[in-house]
């Protein structure tokens, strides 16, 4: 029985290895440019990236939160964006024009990198 669990452990650790080095060759994980010439961890990794100051803050008539980073919408080089029903949590004018360490998975959106959080500790302000 426990002969089974350590076979299906390998089996299943090795084909996680497989498909990180596909992943990784293919290009999924390259590293994307960030804002001010900073590197951000590639698409799908969860990491800290920054730091970054936060150009401007919108929120859409959907009540969707963006911050934006190097430069003002539609000029920015990335967006941090929180959902509607993830604004309460957030204080999003306080991030204005201040420089931000975020966690959060790389993605692209509309041609552009963006990150999505949905909990204020995903923000941090630097000095």
């Amino acid at each position: 029985m426990w002969f089974q669990r350590l076979a299906s452990t390998v089996v299943a650790a090795a084909l996680v290895v497989l498909a990180l080095a596909y992943f990784k060759r293919s290009g999924v994980f390259s590293q994307a440019a960030a804002p001010s010439g900073e590197k951000m961890t590639g698409s799908g990794e969860i990491a800290d990236n920054g730091p970054y100051v936060v150009a401007n803050v919108n929120v859409s008539k959907s009540g969707d939160g963006f911050l934006n980073i190097g430069g003002v919408y539609p000029n920015q080089t990335l967006t941090i964006f929180i959902a509607a029903s993830d604004m309460p949590k957030f204080y999003v004018d306080t991030y204005n024009g201040k420089k931000i360490l975020v966690r959060g998975i790389v993605t692209e959106y509309q041609g552009k990198p963006g990150i999505r959080v949905t909990e204020p500790g995903q923000i941090r302000i630097v000095p």
